[in-house]
């Protein structure tokens, strides 16, 4: 992921300004699936598999 300087405290500014809900109870959906993943259909999978020489170019 790739992110702009300043995008995270933009954001965090707007949800206090204008939000709703707790910085804990918007980002944690973020937190669950990068401590747990996610389960892929075998579609996206094979999908994935497919471009497995494209993505081996990219450093």
């Amino acid at each position: 992921a790739i992110g702009v300087p300043g995008t995270v405290a933009g954001m965090t500014l707007a949800l206090e300004k204008y939000g709703t809900m707790s910085i804990k109870e918007v980002i944690q959906p973020a937190i669950d699936l990068a401590e747990k993943g996610h389960i892929l259909t075998d579609r996206y999978a094979r999908g994935l598999n497919g471009r497995a020489p494209l993505f081996s170019q990219i450093p």
